[in-house]
């Protein structure tokens, strides 16, 4: 009965507290690095296992209050490729454990489906198992069509690694931009210089896990580390970053209110930061097309030479 009644309570007050958050700006992009699975179970005196179930549990709930404030986008860290140089035994109960609540997740009583999220699974996804790749595949594949939020999992994943693949790929589409041209003694400089400017921030960004989502607003990250862990160094440069002194099985509403809250008295003092960085690489490439639109123009004039003399 008593439990019955704060159950109530505790819904009252996070209601209200959603209807005060919404009466501000409230963060397109969240983005969450859930630590602290492993010392909740040490402390609970529970396997290891066990505290990454209750950290599922903490996710699906904070999924749940993002919905409710308008949240378009959640990103969270769920597995480090650096996660797997843990024990053999801890990273097999990790990956099935992953598979488990991939598989719930858009099942038919899961919070994907009933809510309309889509999930997409971020990261290296060859160096996963083929049952929890599959089952990763399958999640995608079930959830491509829902519009109301989506869910980044970064699994198998860092930045650098993230930023190192975006880079490469990036390359690959300027060389096929280029791939028709002859590379004699005369093109070769010409070539150069178009790859050069063909590697761009925009470039890179049409190649990174996260392209087609917007860059975090917020960046939380749980237990009271006070550093990015190789997450999202390059989408995060403009957020606000949240350290929360909380391991995530315990992360609830007061402290998600409390971050979001301090959000929207930076605002403004973030949106100044943004507009800066984005005028200042919008002079930037303007510079850069500048200099290529010079390149070409002595390129002709010296074509139409060696024509002329030729």
């Amino acid at each position: 009965m008593l439990r019955t009644i704060w159950n109530a309570l505790c819904r009252a007050i996070a209601w209200i507290g959603v209807r005060i958050l919404l009466c501000g700006p409230v963060p397109q992009h969240i983005a969450i690095i859930m630590d602290g699975n492993r010392r909740f179970a040490d402390r609970a005196g529970i396997d290891r296992k066990s505290g990454h179930g209750f950290g599922y549990d903490s996710l699906i709930q904070t999924l749940e209050l993002c919905l409710d404030l308008g949240v378009r986008y959640v990103t969270v860290y769920a597995f480090s490729i650096d996660n797997f140089a843990r024990s053999q035994e801890e990273v097999s109960a990790l990956m099935e454990l992953m598979r488990e609540k991939l598989d719930l997740l858009v099942s038919n009583e899961g919070l994907a489906t009933a809510k309309g999220i889509r999930v997409c699974v971020l990261g290296d996804l060859t160096l996963l198992p083929e049952d929890v790749r599959a089952s990763a595949n399958r999640a995608m594949a079930a959830t491509k069509h829902n519009s109301i939020t989506v869910l980044n999992i970064c699994v198998a994943y860092t930045s650098t690694q993230e930023i190192v693949n975006a880079t490469r790929e990036a390359v690959k589409e300027a060389l096929g931009l280029s791939s028709s041209k002859v590379l004699d003694s005369y093109f070769l400089s010409s070539f150069l210089f178009t790859l050069d400017s063909q590697i761009t921030k925009e470039s890179i960004e049409r190649h990174l896990y996260t392209a087609g989502s917007p860059w975090p607003d917020v960046l939380i990250r749980t237990s009271g580390e006070t550093r990015l862990s190789n997450f999202m160094l390059w989408q995060a440069c403009h957020s606000h970053l949240a350290f929360c002194n909380v391991l995530w099985p315990n992360f609830s509403f007061r402290h998600l209110f409390w971050i979001i809250f301090q959000y929207q008295k930076s605002y403004r003092s973030l949106q100044h930061h943004w507009i800066k960085a984005q005028s200042f690489w919008i002079i930037l490439q303007y510079q850069r097309s500048n200099r290529s639109l010079q390149h070409h123009w002595h390129k002709a004039q010296s074509f139409q030479t060696r024509q002329k003399f030729g």
